[in-house]
């Protein structure tokens, strides 16, 4: 039975290591998420009044830029990883 203590307390430092190192950037990143998605749309008011855009026309444009570059981040990233292995 003390080998199951000490697994315990074991874990127990683990998850709260863990926590302490994870949750502040996870929240940095919430923040982060909710400014860009609130730039976007304070730009969408101005793009679609000056450029005569429909609110589909501008939805679906920020939709195909916001999912691609995030894509293509990720394959030069990965690309740099195979470089240097």
């Amino acid at each position: 039975m003390p080998m199951t203590t000490a697994l315990d307390a074991t874990g127990a430092r683990v998850q709260r290591k863990i926590t302490l190192r994870l949750i502040p950037f996870l929240f940095l990143l919430y923040i982060t998420a909710y400014l860009d998605r609130l730039n976007v749309s304070f730009a969408g008011l101005d793009m679609t009044r000056e450029l005569k855009f429909s609110g589909e026309v501008f939805g679906f444009g920020a939709g195909i830029l916001l999912r691609l570059l995030p894509a293509r981040d990720s394959r030069r990233d990965a690309g740099r990883k195979l470089e240097r292995a």
